[in-house]
């Protein structure tokens, strides 16, 4: 029984942290933006200490190469089952934020090669001012060796 749940637990795909974030200080509170991929999903996490309101509808992401598009967005605060359905915007009060990525590519690509942007916009913001100010880049690199 045992050596069934080791294979089992093995063929797992399991999410990989990678390289790239940005974190904040504000008025707020600390903000701090990293992202994970798991098969091929990605996610933009966002720890949020203090209170912050997203507006949704204004992240913007791009990826290098720009033949890498995305297909769906949604959005997670902490452990809800459920994602945000507010469009219009919401609050996130010292919890998580998840943005879930699915990307899709109109040419053949390599994820490991490709690195997602965030760019400046009015997405997460503190006192009705923008945090975004810089593009953040995420690499998609599954296999760089990371400091444990």
């Amino acid at each position: 029984m045992f050596f069934l749940f080791a294979i089992l637990l093995s063929s797992c795909d399991r999410s990989v942290p990678l390289t790239g974030g940005m974190e904040y200080s504000t008025d707020c509170g600390k903000l701090s933006i990293s992202g994970s991929r798991f098969g091929g999903m990605l996610f933009v996490a966002s720890f949020c200490k203090g209170s912050f309101f997203v507006q949704p509808d204004s992240l913007q992401i791009r990826f290098i190469p720009d033949h890498v598009k995305v297909r769906e967005v949604t959005f997670w605060v902490g452990d809800n089952s459920k994602p945000q359905q507010n469009n219009d915007g919401f609050e996130v009060n010292n919890n998580y934020l998840d943005v879930k990525i699915i990307p899709f590519a109109t040419e053949p690509v390599d994820l490991d090669t490709v690195t997602m942007l965030v760019l400046p916009s009015s997405y997460l913001l503190c006192n009705n001012t923008p945090l975004i100010k810089d593009t953040i880049r995420i690499s998609l690199n599954s296999k760089v060796k990371r400091k444990r």
